[in-house]
């Protein structure tokens, strides 16, 4: 994968070029079918993209092929915060009706961070323009559509190979578009990665891309890992010395904003010290929110 060292940084920047809340006006609700319509008029005629659209179960993807640079890069000014933990890794999955966390993650005791190479990433002008104007269509297209659940958006470099996928779940979107959601939480909802790959490169249908419905345990289980690298990473509030619990409160404040509770455990595997073990989801409720 690249750039997965400024990846936290992408994935908290991406939403910035999001349009102001407040825009959209009141149409009478389309179906998904109607919406992808509207979607593909709006873009084309106000910004002249030509976008594919397609539609896996309730799950709209949207991509974009285009010719200019996505990223700037810079060597990083001053030094970061003295962290108290250092994540190495983490990988969250569901498997066997179960959430499953793998992590590295050790105290920092004046050690840098493998993943600080002094250099920082941002998005070009070009790009946060299109991703303004991305935004905003889907806003104006699919914001009353009712049989839609996620919508994944995939801005493409042909000439370089590189892309940026972003996932929403709509009604998180909406949320945010009405000011019921406040920007930090949203950062964190909405998920973001970047890739690069020679497929890439010409592919102006999306031939590269395997669009599959999204399933609620595996956006929640990408949930639950970006959630851990901001908290180990960003957070002004820095986690606590029980690493276990601090992974446990990330996974039990996720599940309960989405009232999702169709899982039977979770389990922690420490890599570095080879321990694994299995929390049951009624252990969960007993934790406070992060």
């Amino acid at each position: 994968m690249l750039f997965l060292k400024n990846s936290l940084f992408i994935a908290l920047t991406i939403f910035e070029f999001v349009v102001l809340p407040g825009c959209a006006t009141k149409e009478t609700a389309l179906t998904s079918s109607e919406a992808d319509r509207k979607f593909i008029e709006i873009v084309r005629e106000e910004f002249h993209y030509n976008p594919v659209v397609n539609t896996a179960g309730k799950t709209v993807w949207i991509y974009l092929p285009r010719e200019r640079e996505i990223f700037q890069f810079k060597a990083s000014q001053g030094q970061q915060t003295p962290r108290k933990f250092l994540l190495e890794y983490i990988d969250v999955y569901f498997e066997d009706n179960s959430f499953v966390l793998e992590y590295d993650i050790v105290p920092a005791a004046g050690k840098k961070s493998s993943k600080n190479n002094g250099i920082t990433s941002s998005y070009s002008e070009a790009f946060g323009e299109e991703n303004r104007n991305l935004m905003s269509a889907i806003m104006r297209a699919y914001f009353d559509v009712k049989d839609i659940n996620f919508i994944v958006s995939i801005s493409a470099d042909i000439k370089s190979g590189i892309e940026v996928i972003s996932t929403l779940y709509i009604e998180d979107f909406k949320k945010y578009q009405a000011s019921l959601l406040p920007p930090e939480e949203y950062f964190l909802r909405a998920l973001t990665d970047s890739k690069g790959s020679e497929k890439i490169i010409n592919d102006t249908a999306g031939n590269h891309l395997a669009r599959e419905d999204i399933f609620w345990e595996d956006f929640i289980a990408r949930q639950i890992a970006q959630r851990i690298n901001f908290k180990y990473q960003q957070s002004d509030f820095e986690p606590g010395e029980d690493t276990q619990k601090e992974l446990l409160r990330i996974v039990q404040q996720t599940v309960h904003i989405y009232n999702f509770s169709d899982f039977t455990s979770v389990r922690l595997y420490d890599l570095r010290s080879g321990v694994s073990q299995a929390y049951g989801r009624n252990q969960l409720q007993s934790l406070s929110p992060p």
